[in-house]
This record gives C-alpha cells, sequence and structure tokens, in this order.
C-alpha cells in the first residue's frame, strides 16, 4: 500500500454533548467512515487490523458510555475481525456478508441508543483517499497503556515517564486490581513486570490467565531484571510480545509500544545501494532482498540525491571508489542534505587501507567492509544500522521532548535531566534537594470542557504562574494530564515549605474566568527529598504523597517523612550514614561500573571510566547523586574514594592477566586532593598491585584544580612518580585553567558536559571544541569528549581530530567490562 494514499489511523473530533443520542449518532458516522474504508481497499488485511484497532476502541467506549446496548454488537465484530486477521487470508463473501450484517446490527444499536438522532450517512468509496481528520475520542483510546508492578512506586514512576511520550497511562500494583479494569475498559497495550519479589516469573502465569479468560486481546510487553534465555522463553509462551531487561530505556520501550499499537503491516528495511561494478551489485542486491530488504540499486553516483529522495532509505552502501565520485565525496554530499544527515553509510572497498578507511569515517560514514564483504556479516549490519536509524528517526519525529505550548519539557526529558543530576552532581547546577510532585486539581475537568484553543491558553497561564517561581537552576517536566514534576535545591526545610506554599498560592491565583465555568484550580503538591531510594522510586514517592493530599481535598503540601527527620543534628546524621555506608561495604553493596572510554580511529579500545554506585537494602541502584553529596558534606567522600581506588587497583590487577591493554579511569574527590596524606597512601596502594604503567588514569575536576592548584599539583606528581597518568574532567576551557595546565601533570582533559551537549545545533559550541582540541594538540595532551548522546556529535568531533568519546549513546555504565566497541 503507498504511504502517501493511505489514510492515517484517525477519527473526527467528538464534540462534549449533553445529549447522549448525539454522541450515538456520531459513533456511527465513525464506524460507516472506517467500514467505507474497508471496502475501497478490498478488505486488504492492513486496513482490517486497522478496523480491528477501530473497533476494539469502540468497544471500550460503548461499555463507558451511553451507547453499552451496542457494546454486544460491536464486540462481536471485533471477534470476527480477530478471527480474519489471525488466519491471514483476505475474507470470501461469506465472510463479507457476515460482517455487512454484524455491521448493520451496530448501526441500529446506535440509532436506538441516539434515539431517532440520524447518524452520519456513510462516506463515498473515494473517502478513503482522502486527508485523515482529526483526532478524537476513540482514537485516543488507542494509546491506553495500562503499567502494572508488584512495587508501587516503580508502577507509578514507569507510567509517568510512558505518559511523557503520549500515552494515557494508569498503573497498577495489584493483579486482581488490574483484571477488574481491563473487564471494563481494556487497555491497547499492557507493561507488565514479569518477577516478582520471590524471583519467581509470576507475572508470565497471571498474564497467561487472564489471556485465557477471554480478558486480554491487546498485546503485552514483559520487563525482568534477567538476561537469561529461560525468562524470555516464559515470556514469549505467556503469549509476550516483546521483552524488555530491565533498567529499560524508557525511549526504546515508547518506541516498542507505538510499533505494537501501529495497525499498518511492517514494513521492511529499505536499502539503497550505489556501486559502479554491475555484477557485484546484482550480486550483493539479491542477497538482501531474500532476507527481506528493499533495496534499490544505482550505478551512477551522480544520482544519488535524487534517489535517496524518492526512495527514503534506511541504510546507504556504497562503493569507496568510484570514477564519478568516490564514497568519501557521496557521504558529504547526502550528510549535507537536512534530511539524510544522520543516515547511516556503509562503504565497501576493495582494500584494507587503514589510512583510507579512517578518511571515510571522518567523513561520516558509520561502517566500512572490505570486499568481497562476508554476506552474513553485511546482512547482520545492514540491519543492525537500519533499525537503529528508524528508532533515532522515530524519537526526532515524536514531540517528547518539550511541550510545543508550555516551553517547559517533557516528564519524559524531566525524568533524564534528573538521571543527569543525581549521576553527575558536580555538574552546573549542583545537587537537588528535593522533589515536588504538583497534580492540577480541576484541570482534568476544564480538559474535557475547553476546546483546543482555550486548552492552549490555559495550559500557558499554568506554566507562566508556575515558571515564574522557580530558581536558575531548578529542573521542571510537564505533561498534559495536569502534572507537573520539579526538583529544586532549597538551603532548609523552612525554605522549601515556603517554596511549595507559593507555588500553591501562584496555581489557586489563577483567573481563568474568562474561559468559561468550571472549577477552581488548585494544587496538590507531594514534596520528597531527591537523596532517599532509588531513581526510579523518587517520582513515584513524591506522586503518592500528592495523590494522597488531593483526596483529603486538594489545594495543599504533603511532606515526606524523611524531610522532616532530615532536620535532625548533623552528629546523628553523620553516625547515621557512616552506619549506612559501612553497612554497604560489609554487605557488598556497594559496588562499581565501568564506561567505555571508546577511540573512533582504533579497531578496539578498552579504556573504562569507574564509576561509583550502592545498593540500598531493597536491592535497588542509588546513582552518586544521592549519597555523594551528604558523604562529601560530613567527611565521608574520603573514606569512599579510597576504597574506589583500592577496589578499582585490584580488579586491574586482575584484568590485565588476561587483558594487558585495560586501562582505568578513576575520579578523586576534592577531599582527597586536600588530604596531604592522600598521595602517599596513592603511592602505597599502587605499589601493593602489579598494574601495567600508564594505564590508571587518575581524574580531578577543573573547578578542584582552581581551587586547590598546589594540592592539586601535588597529588598529580605522585602518581607520575608511579608511572601513572593524571587527568582533569569537567573541563569547561576557562582561560586560568588553560593557564595552569602548562605547569601541569596532566596526560588527559575530559570536556565537560557544556561543551558537547547539543553540539550539532550550536555553531558558537562547535568553535570553542576546535579551539579546545587545537591547544590540546598543541600542548600533547590528549581530549575526551564526554557526555555523547547523538551520531551527529561522533560526526562533529571526527572532524574536530577528537578521537576519544563517552556517552551513553556509545554504551552505558555496566557491571562487567564489555570489549565489543567498535562504532
Amino acid at each position: 500500500m503507498d504511504s502517501d494514499s493511505r489514510p492515517a489511523l484517525a477519527m473526527p473530533e467528538l464534540m462534549s454533548h449533553d445529549d447522549d443520542g448525539a454522541e450515538s449518532a456520531e459513533l456511527a458516522g465513525e464506524l460507516d467512515q472506517h467500514w467505507a474504508r474497508v471496502h475501497a481497499r478490498e478488505f486488504a488485511l492492513a486496513e482490517l487490523k486497522d478496523f480491528c484497532c477501530f473497533t476494539t476502541a469502540l468497544l471500550d467506549l460503548c461499555r463507558q458510555g451511553s451507547a453499552a446496548a451496542a457494546a454486544d454488537h460491536v464486540a462481536e465484530v471485533d471477534r470476527v475481525l480477530r478471527e480474519i486477521i489471525q488466519g491471514a487470508r483476505v475474507p470470501d463473501d461469506a465472510v463479507r456478508a457476515q460482517l455487512e450484517t454484524l455491521i448493520a446490527g451496530v448501526r441500529e444499536a446506535f440509532a436506538t441508543a441516539a434515539g431517532g438522532v440520524a447518524p452520519a450517512p456513510p462516506p463515498e468509496r473515494s473517502a478513503a483517499r482522502r486527508a485523515a481528520p482529526p483526532v478524537g475520542r476513540v482514537a485516543e483510546a488507542l494509546r491506553r497503556i495500562h503499567v502494572i508492578d508488584t512495587d508501587p512506586a516503580q508502577s507509578k514512576f514507569l507510567a509517568l515517564q510512558l505518559a511523557g511520550h503520549g500515552f494515557d497511562t494508569e498503573s497498577f500494583s495489584d493483579w486482581a486490581a488490574l483484571a477488574q479494569a481491563v473487564a471494563v475498559a481494556p487497555p491497547a497495550a499492557l507493561v507488565a513486570d514479569l518477577d516478582s519479589v520471590s524471583g519467581t516469573f509470576t507475572g508470565a502465569d497471571r498474564f497467561a490467565e487472564l489471556r485465557r479468560s477471554g480478558q486480554a486481546p491487546f498485546p503485552v510487553v514483559f520487563l525482568s531484571a534477567s538476561q537469561e534465555g529461560k525468562a524470555k522463553l516464559i515470556a514469549l509462551r505467556a503469549g509476550g510480545a516483546a521483552y524488555f531487561v530491565k533498567p529499560v530505556s524508557v525511549a526504546d520501550l515508547a518506541a516498542r509500544l507505538l510499533e505494537l499499537l501501529d495497525a499498518s503491516e511492517p514494513e521492511p528495511y529499505r536499502v539503497l545501494m550505489v556501486d559502479d561494478d554491475k555484477v557485484f551489485l546484482e550480486l550483493q542486491s539479491s542477497r538482501l532482498r531474500a532476507a527481506g530488504f528493499a533495496v534499490r540499486t544505482l550505478a551512477d553516483p551522480m544520482e544519488i540525491l535524487e534517489a535517496a529522495q524518492d526512495f527514503n532509505p534506511d541504510v546507504l552502501i556504497v562503493d569507496l571508489y568510484m570514477p564519478e565520485a568516490d564514497g568519501s565525496e557521496v557521504t558529504r554530499l547526502l550528510h549535507d542534505e537536512r534530511a539524510f544527515m544522520n543516515l547511516p553509510i556503509i562503504l565497501l572497498s576493495g582494500e584494507s587501507d587503514p589510512e583510507a578507511q579512517a578518511r571515510v569515517i571522518m567523513a561520516g560514514a558509520v561502517d566500512v567492509m572490505v570486499k568481497p564483504a562476508d554476506p552474513a556479516r553485511l546482512l547482520e549490519r545492514v540491519r543492525a544500522r537500519a533499525a537503529q536509524y528508524r528508532r533515532l528517526s522515530t524519537r526526532v519525529r515524536r514531540t517528547d521532548r518539550i511541550d510545543p505550548v508550555t516551553g517547559m519539557p517533557t516528564i519524559a526529558q524531566f525524568t533524564e535531566a534528573l538521571e543527569a543530576r543525581l549521576a553527575h552532581p558536580d555538574d552546573a547546577g549542583g545537587v537537588l534537594s528535593a522533589l515536588l510532585y504538583v497534580i492540577l486539581d480541576g484541570y482534568l475537568d476544564w480538559r474535557r470542557r475547553l476546546d483546543a484553543g482555550q486548552l492552549d491558553e490555559l495550559r500557558l497561564r499554568i506554566a507562566r504562574g508556575v515558571a515564574g517561581h522557580l530558581r536558575a537552576h531548578d529542573i521542571v517536566g510537564w505533561d498534559n494530564a495536569g502534572r507537573l514534576v520539579i526538583g529544586t535545591h532549597q538551603p532548609d526545610l523552612a525554605q522549601l515549605q515556603a517554596f511549595a506554599r507559593v507555588l500553591v498560592s501562584a496555581v489557586a491565583g489563577l483567573d481563568v474566568t474568562d474561559l468559561g465555568d468550571g472549577p477552581a484550580i488548585t494544587a496538590s503538591i507531594g514534596v520528597c527529598r531527591a537523596d532517599v531510594g532509588p531513581v526510579h522510586g523518587l517520582i513515584g514517592d513524591a506522586a503518592q504523597l500528592a495523590s494522597a493530599q488531593q483526596r483529603e481535598g486538594g489545594n495543599g503540601v504533603r511532606l515526606q517523612p524523611q524531610l522532616l527527620a532530615a532536620q535532625s543534628s548533623n552528629a546523628d546524621e553523620q553516625r547515621r550514614w557512616v552506619q549506612t555506608i559501612n553497612d554497604a561495604v560489609k554487605e557488598g553493596r556497594l559496588f562499581l561500573v565501568f564506561q567505555p572510554i571508546s577511540n573512533l580511529v582504533a579497531e578496539r579500545c578498552q579504556l573504562f571510566e569507574v564509576l561509583l554506585r550502592m545498593r540500598d537494602p531493597g536491592g535497588q541502584t542509588l546513582l552518586p547523586g544521592q549519597f555523594m553529596p551528604i558523604a562529601a558534606r560530613l567527611g565521608l567522600d574520603r573514606l569512599l574514594d579510597r576504597w574506589v581506588v583500592s577496589r578499582a587497583l585490584r580488579g586491574l590487577d586482575a584484568r590485565q592477566r588476561d587483558n594487558p591493554d585495560t586501562g582505568f579511569f578513576i575520579k578523586l574527590s576534592a577531599t582527597s586532593v586536600a588530604d596531604p596524606a592522600f598521595p602517599d597512601w596513592l603511592q602505597q596502594m599502587l605499589a601493593k598491585v602489579e598494574v601495567r604503567a600508564e594505564s590508571c588514569v587518575f581524574q580531578i575536576t577543573e573547578s578542584t584544580l582552581l581551587a586547590q592548584p598546589r594540592r592539586a599539583r601535588a597529588l598529580l606528581e605522585a602518581v607520575h612518580e608511579r608511572r601513572q597518568l593524571g587527568g582533569l574532567e569537567h573541563f569547561g576551557g576557562r582561560p586560568e585553567a588553560m593557564s595552569l595546565l602548562d605547569e601541569l601533570p596532566v596526560d588527559y582533559v575530559k570536556l565537560d558536559r557544556s561543551l558537547t551537549q547539543g553540539l550539532g545545533a550550536d555553531p558558537e559550541r562547535q568553535a570553542r571544541v576546535r579551539d579546545v582540541a587545537r591547544q590540546m594538540q598543541q600542548r600533547g595532551i590528549k581530549l575526551i569528549a564526554s557526555f555523547i548522546e547523538d551520531a551527529q556529535s561522533l560526526g562533529l568531533l571526527w572532524q574536530a581530530e577528537i578521537d576519544l568519546v563517552q556517552g551513553n549513546f556509545v554504551q552505558q555504565p555496566d557491571e562487567f567490562i564489555h570489549y565489543d566497541l567498535s562504532l
């Protein structure tokens, strides 16, 4: 089916009517529109899938609304459609006649419910090729997601994150409650935790029961902490449509849900091949077609732009050497076009010249393979690059980072910002002390009453009223269900309470009388500490407090008990944290993770940054931002530094026996730099292990260097005496820091996030990065670009001749070291 002629799965906007009969008439009109589309497409399976999605959502609305009498008729239509789709065959005349009869019964039921209000007449058969009307209530039901986890905080948190990606979500922690909700209104999909507290996979059994009862016609995505094949097989047998290992990337989960909810048949990956050798071109393209790819071939590279615009490929395969234009030129030509700036390009070459390969990688190619390319390996590379490109393209197309009306980050973007602030508390912005979850009482009622323009005006007023009271480094997230989440740093409990009360007053003081009649809009706010508990539970904890406040009348603030307990004396807090850290060490709950620092030139790089993590007694992982600021305030970071250094050195000693090229980057706190005894202790630790020379890089921050230049120099010199290396991280290129580099034994400099994030969209930042790279080259210092989160930044770093990169886009931290780090 041609993408330009296929109508989108969307229905007319349903106005808010007091007259139930008018609503039933409009539902009947929507039904006729979809049935006309099925006829126009001659009962194509893709169109029947669209229609089935519509009837499922329609059944949901019938059971909830005034047209309950039509529910049984709609359910029968839905059942027959599912049988047709499962059989994967176009229905014969008898089945078509059966459907016609059943749909006539639905129309009659709607007419009865309408009380004489005539349904909208069926559209002409050509209506299937007209532009799709606006999305209505039925289409909204197609994005309803239920989330279940026996841990209520995790369930609420994941539901909130998915809401930030545009889904209508509801969270559950009890399977019986979920079953009751499903019986009333089935969701479009379910996200279910496979694990139980005892470690068994009870989630699969409970969903299988739901499925056997006939109440689960929707797809389910299972989440589990297990990477074992056994767990995946159990999920598959229970009817799982997808399986994710926790901690899950919410962006990937949202993308998979969108794929499951997309009623169109899966579209094959599109591959465009350019090679002047027509025999080779025909051979490789036939192999790709046999593997299920849609392939277009081109012998003349001068036609590449027109072909790419017409075919819209997911991957481009280009011969490196062609008479008219070589692969490097073709790569630059395409990447200069905005539509193809991130298109993955695989170059094939008849020779294995490293310099030639480096040039084409610098031009923006993602892979270079030597002819004759191994067919299985080529298929694997093409499929992986195409899948990644599709996922990234989907993320780019979704407006899930900034709300277009309020200009505020969405909940999804807020979550990323929160994780970044907790993982890197030394970055600009400082430590977050508290999290506020704001439920706008009365907002959902207004959303049902207002048209789109009025609702946008209401959202804008709320956003302005809240934003006017935020501090410079506070972070905020917004979603369209009337919820805000704010991360803030307030000096003490009194000021935090005052800040929350100001927000309550700001919302209550909004004047919305010009928008119509409706309930008062007030704020129920839950406040919790931002440094207690695992990341996934923070928003869930604050949300529970806000919900409790709302149930008791709203328009107020509810504080987490730990906030009050945090006001205990410093001595008590120090004893508690010393005990907490000692217990974590004794019980093995302090642990290290390793994030690779990849080399864009070398085929294999074995450099890793060592990062500290802590598990709470419940087994949930705490990031440094949740315990290091408190440890630093109480002088405990020096003890943690020594634990990390000793554990990392022993681990490196063991690893280098089998992998001698392994190198570790180890962070040192400002407290350790200021400790006059630390250099001697470090030299003693290095003397106890047999690690290879220059395989340890001990890092201090730029701010620590500027605050303690003499101590920093002494420490770095002590490191060099033991034939190891020194590094400077969070480097922002400040002139005073740059001048000190000439006097210090620094071997590596790591760029600060402020220089690398959003690199592709900021020419001024690109110029600063190139300038820093030039100055580091002049000094003989190796430069690392950290916090890399997109492919475009990698290409720009290549052009700046920065070979070493680090970031979650390359690979996330892991407890286990993996060496397959080719980009």
